[in-house]
């Protein structure tokens, strides 16, 4: 494990705190319960049921393009053995991320041909996590040649639409080769990753809405709710009335039609709607209504949510 801190250098802003290197945690009561049975059960059978996340992957020199499954199950089984003290699991994951290193390519790329920039970031997350936890400069060459292949290959290749939204884990995997190694030559790479990636900055640090957003979602769903209630208020005939109120003082915001609780009657109903706009009903064509029994302040009688006048 590393007992060393790597802070940024010039020119990135300086920081107060950097992660804790890998086995500076130690896993106990439920949560080594836990893993422990993880470790017993899922870890230990998925080169079985995933083959391509396996040695036959072939970002460890294997013929199988698994995409994200090696770099992630990989990536768990070190993040397992550290939390666990788990010397025996710790030297298999070391084992496969010994032949990621061996299986890169004289250019510096490694996995399959085609691989994603997703899945390639995913390895590069899991070695540097290799080299937190071992120390081993072996794993930071490797991601340094892999910056000097992408430093040739952004230039002539831009990243495509879906690459450009998976850049994160090799800017953050160069941030932190640059805090160790101080080889300037990673910046223009970062520079072109910035360029070609997505705009994660505009989108998270510098929002362009001047309230927030669940602001703006809770204040345009109040809107339409008045629209809507205000264009149903405007279908109802000369003769409804809107009677409003419970004899309880229950306020709602909805507009509800109940058939079995029209008025009856020939006269249209004249009572005047309160102001608030409570539980509102919609009676057609009555001068008495029926419901429960209720009093108000102003001296009708309420049955229900309905005025009797």
């Amino acid at each position: 494990m590393l007992t060393k801190s790597f802070f940024n250098r010039s020119p990135f802003v300086g920081n107060q705190f950097v992660p804790l290197p890998l086995g500076a945690i130690r896993a106990s009561g439920s949560m080594q319960e836990k893993l422990i049975t993880l470790r017993a059960g899922l870890l230990s059978h998925v080169p079985s049921l995933v083959p391509e996340a396996g040695k036959d992957s072939a970002f460890f020199g294997g013929n199988l393009a698994g995409g994200l499954y090696a770099p992630r199950y990989l990536e768990a089984l070190l993040l397992t053995s550290a939390l666990l003290s788990d010397q025996e699991l710790q030297q298999s994951a070391l084992a496969l991320v010994d032949l990621a290193v061996a299986s890169q390519r004289e250019d510096g790329a490694f996995g399959a041909k085609d691989e994603s920039i997703e899945a390639c970031a995913a390895m590069l997350r899991t070695v540097m996590t290799a080299y937190s936890l071992t120390g081993q400069k072996a794993y930071l060459t490797f991601v340094l040649r892999y910056f000097k292949y992408l430093s040739v290959f952004l230039k002539e290749h831009p990243l495509s639409d879906e690459d450009a939204v998976h850049t994160a884990d090799v800017l953050a995997a160069g941030i932190t080769l640059y805090n160790i190694t101080g080889q300037r030559a990673i910046l223009p790479v970062l520079d072109l990753l910035i360029q070609q990636g997505a705009d994660f900055t505009s989108l998270f640090h510098a929002f362009p809405y001047k309230i927030p957003i669940s602001r703006q979602i809770q204040s345009e769903s109040e809107s339409d709710e008045e629209d809507s209630f205000i264009a149903k208020t405007k279908q109802m005939s000369d003769g409804a009335v809107l009677c409003e109120g419970l004899s309880d003082g229950t306020q709602r915001d909805h507009y509800r039609k109940r058939e079995t609780d029209q008025c009856s009657g020939t006269g249209p109903c004249q009572h005047e709607p309160s102001p608030r706009r409570s539980e509102w009903w919609n009676y057609r064509g009555s001068s008495s209504c029926r419901n429960r029994s209720g009093t108000r302040d102003d001296g009708h009688v309420l049955r229900g949510a309905v005025c009797l006048h």
